[in-house]
């Protein structure tokens, strides 16, 4: 596609090993700070991914979970206001990122998507969520469970055998506590450690590279 030529240009021209790519469309110059424009304005980076230490899939994270759904969940957008204001309670509790749960209902983190394990039962949200693409991947390996995509209850995610985020440049991260509430024993599930594991094998056998 056109866009595939921008983006592998742009690549080539940063030279780096390992890139995230950001497309960023916007309605354009407009006449009046309102209004869009006549013609779109878009915009390709690319920046250099860094990976993030062992640790981090070894002893898992701390979730802050906070009442609110997005106005648009389906869509892409680069509006991270709540992330943002929430950024000095997260540094004090040592959290790694915001849960959005809405009226007893888990909906996903402010840049991830949440899944649990019940049983043999993968579960992940199914609605009012951006459906993300290593979300979407994980569904795919997870082949060896039982996958749902259902609502999940806020006591359901509290009382999960086990439970994991997934962000793009990060693969899948163990969830071991939501606030003060430990998840099972408070330590990354086995199920989990298989999925990332799985995960890690496919994607460096689809870029060539040993992990």
């Amino acid at each position: 596609t056109e866009i595939g030529k921008y983006i592998y240009t742009l690549l080539n021209k940063n030279n780096n090993r390992e890139s995230l790519i950001k497309i960023l469309v916007t309605g354009g110059k407009s006449p009046n700070g309102i209004a869009p424009g006549k013609k779109a304005t878009f915009i390709i980076f690319a920046k250099k991914i860094r990976r993030v230490k062992g640790k981090l899939y070894e002893k898992g994270v701390k979730l802050m979970s906070f009442e609110f759904e997005r106005s648009l969940p389906s869509i892409k957008t680069l509006s991270y206001i709540q992330l943002v204001k929430s950024r000095y309670i997260l540094e004090k509790e040592k959290a790694y990122s915001l849960l959005y749960v809405s009226k007893g209902k888990v909906l996903e983190c402010a840049t991830a998507n949440i899944f649990i394990f019940k049983n043999n039962k993968l579960i992940t949200p199914k609605s009012g969520i951006l459906k993300g693409i290593t979300r979407n991947f994980v569904i795919k390996l997870a082949d060896i469970f039982d996958v749902q995509q259902k609502t999940i209850t806020t006591q359901e995610l509290l009382h999960s055998d086990e439970s994991f985020i997934t962000v793009s440049t990060k693969g899948i991260i163990p969830v071991i506590q939501i606030n003060n509430y430990k998840i099972s024993s408070g330590k990354p599930g086995k199920k989990t450690k298989t999925l990332i594991e799985k995960y890690n094998r496919e994607i460096a056998r689809l870029s060539g590279k040993q992990f």
